[in-house]
Protein backbone atom coordinates (compact mmCIF):
# COMPACT_ATOMS: atom_id res chain seq x y z
CA UNK A 1 0.00 0.00 0.00
CA UNK A 2 1.40 3.17 -0.91
CA UNK A 3 0.18 6.93 0.33
CA UNK A 4 -1.70 7.39 -2.79
CA UNK A 5 -3.83 4.58 -2.25
CA UNK A 6 -7.21 6.22 -0.88
CA UNK A 7 -9.20 4.55 1.81
CA UNK A 8 -13.41 5.83 2.02
CA UNK A 9 -14.30 6.15 5.22
CA UNK A 10 -17.28 8.16 7.12
CA UNK A 11 -16.71 9.63 10.54
CA UNK A 12 -19.77 9.99 12.47
CA UNK A 13 -19.71 12.85 15.79
CA UNK A 14 -22.50 12.19 17.82
CA UNK A 15 -24.13 14.79 19.53
CA UNK A 16 -23.92 15.36 23.47
CA UNK A 17 -26.97 13.29 25.18
CA UNK A 18 -27.91 14.68 28.14
CA UNK A 19 -28.22 12.44 30.99
CA UNK A 20 -29.84 14.93 33.58
CA UNK A 21 -31.40 18.46 33.01
CA UNK A 22 -32.85 20.03 36.30
CA UNK A 23 -33.74 23.35 38.09
CA UNK A 24 -33.35 23.29 41.62
CA UNK A 25 -34.03 25.47 44.20
CA UNK A 26 -34.23 25.68 48.14
CA UNK A 27 -37.21 28.09 48.05
CA UNK A 28 -40.04 26.95 50.21
CA UNK A 29 -43.27 26.41 48.62
CA UNK A 30 -45.22 29.25 50.59
CA UNK A 31 -43.21 32.64 51.33
CA UNK A 32 -45.19 34.88 53.34
CA UNK A 33 -44.85 38.79 53.47
CA UNK A 34 -46.49 41.41 56.03
CA UNK A 35 -47.27 44.63 54.68
CA UNK A 36 -44.49 47.09 55.98
CA UNK A 37 -41.74 44.99 56.74
CA UNK A 38 -38.44 45.17 55.55
CA UNK A 39 -37.66 43.64 51.52
CA UNK A 40 -35.60 40.02 51.42
CA UNK A 41 -33.82 38.62 49.51
CA UNK A 42 -34.79 34.35 48.62
CA UNK A 43 -33.72 31.73 46.56
CA UNK A 44 -30.73 30.94 45.18
CA UNK A 45 -31.99 28.19 42.10
CA UNK A 46 -29.49 25.82 40.04
CA UNK A 47 -29.69 24.52 36.49
CA UNK A 48 -28.15 21.17 36.41
CA UNK A 49 -27.04 19.75 33.11
CA UNK A 50 -25.15 16.53 33.32
CA UNK A 51 -22.62 15.91 31.49
CA UNK A 52 -22.60 19.86 30.72
CA UNK A 53 -22.53 20.00 27.33
CA UNK A 54 -22.69 23.24 26.65
CA UNK A 55 -26.61 23.86 25.24
CA UNK A 56 -27.90 27.02 25.55
CA UNK A 57 -30.89 27.35 27.79
CA UNK A 58 -33.92 29.37 27.72
CA UNK A 59 -35.36 30.56 31.18
CA UNK A 60 -38.42 32.22 31.90
CA UNK A 61 -40.47 33.32 34.96
CA UNK A 62 -43.97 33.74 35.09
CA UNK A 63 -46.84 35.06 37.82
CA UNK A 64 -44.31 38.14 39.16
CA UNK A 65 -47.14 40.36 40.49
CA UNK A 66 -47.74 43.29 38.10
CA UNK A 67 -46.89 46.29 40.81
CA UNK A 68 -43.25 45.37 41.01
CA UNK A 69 -42.75 44.67 44.34
CA UNK A 70 -41.18 40.80 43.80
CA UNK A 71 -38.03 41.26 41.07
CA UNK A 72 -36.54 38.60 39.55
CA UNK A 73 -32.60 38.71 39.38
CA UNK A 74 -31.09 36.25 36.83
CA UNK A 75 -27.53 37.07 36.97
CA UNK A 76 -27.64 35.89 40.71
CA UNK A 77 -30.57 33.09 40.33
CA UNK A 78 -32.30 35.07 43.04
CA UNK A 79 -35.69 36.67 43.96
CA UNK A 80 -36.21 40.49 45.65
CA UNK A 81 -38.90 41.50 47.91
CA UNK A 82 -39.19 45.05 47.78
CA UNK A 83 -41.10 46.90 50.88
CA UNK A 84 -44.24 47.73 50.24
CA UNK A 85 -47.18 48.80 52.58
CA UNK A 86 -49.75 49.13 49.63
CA UNK A 87 -53.29 47.45 50.50
CA UNK A 88 -53.74 46.55 46.71
CA UNK A 89 -50.99 44.05 46.91
CA UNK A 90 -52.19 41.88 49.61
CA UNK A 91 -52.92 38.56 48.44
CA UNK A 92 -51.56 35.19 46.78
CA UNK A 93 -49.34 34.82 43.78
CA UNK A 94 -48.15 31.58 42.48
CA UNK A 95 -44.72 32.16 40.45
CA UNK A 96 -42.96 29.57 38.13
CA UNK A 97 -39.57 29.29 37.03
CA UNK A 98 -38.87 27.25 33.93
CA UNK A 99 -35.59 26.44 32.38
CA UNK A 100 -36.00 24.79 28.74
CA UNK A 101 -32.68 23.36 26.55
CA UNK A 102 -32.95 22.07 23.17
CA UNK A 103 -30.82 18.89 22.12
CA UNK A 104 -30.63 16.89 19.06
CA UNK A 105 -32.34 13.48 18.95
CA UNK A 106 -29.08 11.72 17.46
CA UNK A 107 -26.54 12.41 15.04
CA UNK A 108 -28.26 11.05 11.60
CA UNK A 109 -30.87 13.07 12.01
CA UNK A 110 -31.65 17.12 12.18
CA UNK A 111 -34.68 16.25 14.51
CA UNK A 112 -34.09 17.79 18.30
CA UNK A 113 -36.59 17.87 21.36
CA UNK A 114 -37.28 19.95 23.98
CA UNK A 115 -36.26 19.54 27.69
CA UNK A 116 -37.58 21.24 30.56
CA UNK A 117 -37.40 21.37 34.38
CA UNK A 118 -39.56 23.53 36.58
CA UNK A 119 -40.38 24.80 39.99
CA UNK A 120 -43.02 27.04 41.26
CA UNK A 121 -43.82 28.85 44.65
CA UNK A 122 -46.75 30.71 45.80
CA UNK A 123 -46.08 34.64 47.78
CA UNK A 124 -48.81 35.87 50.01
CA UNK A 125 -48.64 38.96 50.70
CA UNK A 126 -50.72 39.47 54.16
CA UNK A 127 -52.05 42.92 55.47
CA UNK A 128 -50.75 44.01 58.67
CA UNK A 129 -52.92 44.33 61.56
CA UNK A 130 -52.48 46.56 64.62
CA UNK A 131 -52.63 44.42 67.66
CA UNK A 132 -52.29 47.57 69.98
CA UNK A 133 -53.55 51.36 69.53
CA UNK A 134 -53.45 54.32 72.31
CA UNK A 135 -55.36 57.51 72.27
CA UNK A 136 -53.77 60.11 74.04
CA UNK A 137 -56.65 62.67 74.93
CA UNK A 138 -53.64 64.86 76.08
CA UNK A 139 -53.12 66.06 72.11
CA UNK A 140 -55.05 68.90 70.73
CA UNK A 141 -58.14 67.65 68.21
CA UNK A 142 -57.41 69.64 65.07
Amino acid sequence: MTYEDKIAFTLTINPCQIDTFELTSDVPAIIEYKLGEPGFLFSVYTLIQEPSCGYGQTLSVTGLPAQGFLRHLPLSTRFQMIETSDTNDVGSYTIQVEAQIEVPVDATSAATQFLTSQFQFELRVNPCFVETFEFDASLPII
